[in-house]
C-alpha cells in the first residue's frame, strides 16, 4: 500500500487513520495543548519508539497537520512526535521509501493491525 509524506511525517490516509487510532486509544491530545498522554507514553515505547527526543529539543512535541492531496483533506500528526513516528517506521521495516512516497510492509501491515488501525479501503 502506498502512503503519502508530509514534510517530515506521515501523511495521506495512513498519517490521518494512525492520528485518529492514537486519539480514540487516548495516547495523544488535541487539547488543551497537543501532546502524548501518559498511556500514550507507554504505548510507544511499548512499540519501540523513542519519546526522549520529544523532551530534549526545542522542536514543538506534538501538533495536527492538515494536508490536502488529490482533491483530499488528511488530519494527521505533526511536528517532533510525527518526525518520530516516520522515522520508526521507516527503522523498523515497517515503511519503505519510493521516491515520493513510502510503501507499507508486511510488517507495518501487522503492526497497524494490531494497534486497530484500519487500512482497509472505505467507500
Amino acid at each position: 500500500m502506498q502512503v503519502g509524506r508530509c514534510y517530515d511525517h506521515l501523511g495521506g490516509v495512513l498519517g490521518e487513520r494512525l492520528t485518529q487510532r492514537l486519539l480514540d486509544l487516548g495516547w495523544v491530545t488535541p487539547d488543551p495543548a497537543p501532546g502524548v498522554t501518559p498511556i500514550g507514553w507507554a504505548g510507544l515505547q511499548e512499540l519501540g519508539l523513542n519519546l526522549g527526543p520529544l523532551t530534549a529539543s526545542r522542536r514543538k512535541p506534538v501538533a495536527f497537520c492538515l494536508e490536502r492531496h488529490d482533491g483530499q483533506r488528511y488530519a494527521h500528526i505533526g511536528a517532533h512526535l510525527g518526525t518520530l513516528l516516520q522515522h520508526h517506521f521507516l527503522k523498523s521495516g515497517w515503511l519503505e521509501s519510493s521516491g515520493d512516497h513510502y510503501e507499507l510492509t508486511p510488517a507495518g501491515q501487522e503492526v497497524l493491525r494490531r494497534l486497530g488501525v484500519s487500512m482497509e479501503d472505505r467507500t
